[in-house]
């Protein structure tokens, strides 16, 4: 319920568009692929709004791939 609150307060395409000049467009050889900047941004949010490290959100997305 939360996070379909925060999907019609947060006006993502905005902040897309704020952050987009800034994030990588191509990968570094040697790095991780990139993933899609809404998706990061969504992310981020997820560990900002319930406390989670990177390792706990990794684990929530997850757990939530697998069940949904």
């Amino acid at each position: 319920r939360f996070l379909a609150r925060m999907n019609m307060v947060v006006r993502w395409a905005d902040l897309v568009a704020v952050v987009e000049p800034f994030y990588p467009k191509t990968t570094k050889p040697s790095g991780r692929p990139l993933v899609e900047l809404e998706r990061m941004l969504r992310i981020h949010c997820l560990q900002l709004w319930f406390d989670l490290s990177d390792p706990a959100v990794e684990e929530a997305l997850s757990c939530c791939c697998i069940q949904g």
